[in-house]
């Protein structure tokens, strides 16, 4: 991490307001598709902070990669000044190392996914199955020159 702006380990803090989030100060607020989330959100819920330990971050991307340690943080202890020495303008995209599914879905109002309806298609088989036509041929088998190696006659024969 470049000229100790930003060490392994250090711990920042996510502050969301609505569609946004800040980590430094509130005029810097940044969108939330920075973040590399399982789902697509609308917003966070109001009063939600969650405290980040650094893994790593790659400069030429502008990625950050993080751990999160505590979803909720109380947002009566986040003071301006705590992460005043960090550098966040550089970050484009913040990956997180897991994400607990149980506190991230209480964290967030996620889109509105429309259902598109679809039109059930009755199974209509005499369309699919293919026409049987039955042929009625009389022919002459000669029973007496068949002649089976290694197996045995198994035929139906009806008289009239």
């Amino acid at each position: 991490m470049k000229s100790g702006q930003l060490a392994d380990l250090d711990e920042i803090l996510l502050v969301f307001q609505g569609a946004g989030f800040y980590i430094n100060t509130p005029g810097n607020l940044l969108p939330v598709e920075c973040l590399d989330l399982p789902l697509s959100v609308e917003q966070f819920k109001d009063g939600v902070v969650w405290k980040l330990r650094l893994n790593s971050y790659n400069e030429e991307e502008g990625e950050l990669v993080t751990e999160i340690t505590d979803y909720d943080f109380p947002i009566s202890k986040v003071t301006d000044g705590r992460q005043g020495s960090f550098y966040f303008y550089g970050i484009e995209r913040i990956k997180f190392r897991s994400l607990d599914t149980s506190s991230f879905l209480r964290s967030v109002i996620l889109k509105h996914q429309p259902i598109i309806e679809t039109k059930i298609v009755e199974d209509d088989k005499k369309e699919q199955s293919p026409a049987e036509y039955v042929v009625l041929k009389t022919m002459k088998v000669p029973f007496g020159k068949i002649n089976f190696l290694f197996g045995s006659d198994a035929g139906l024969i009806t008289w009239k």
